[in-house]
């Protein structure tokens, strides 16, 4: 058996579970909210509390999902580096081996 998640910020119609599948046999839908809606005029707070203090979540009074605490943690990373060496930006070789220093 052949288990698969997609998360859609609709449901997803006979038609369209049919073109990305084979065969089903069974469909589960569970209203998750993954993408929620927020509505605010609250400013966000900064990453950077005070010298060498860091809010790894600040983005999440944005939005709450794992894929932001991992923007997050990256941008946090990334400020924990500037800080550390006295830098003036990112680490230009980035902290990851894809070059990439910021997402």
């Amino acid at each position: 058996a052949v288990v698969s998640t997609q998360s859609t910020g609709e449901p997803m119609s006979d038609a369209q579970i049919e073109e990305l599948f084979v065969s089903v046999r069974d469909v589960k839908v569970v209203d998750w909210y993954a993408y929620p809606h927020y509505n605010t005029s609250l400013p966000l707070p900064d990453f950077e509390l005070d010298k060498g203090l860091y809010h790894l979540n600040a983005i999440e009074h944005a939005a709450s999902a794992i894929e932001m605490s991992c923007i997050g943690g990256r941008n946090v990373a990334n400020l924990v580096w500037t800080y550390l060496t006295g830098a003036t930006g990112p680490n230009p070789e980035g902290i990851c081996r894809d070059g990439k220093v910021e997402l």
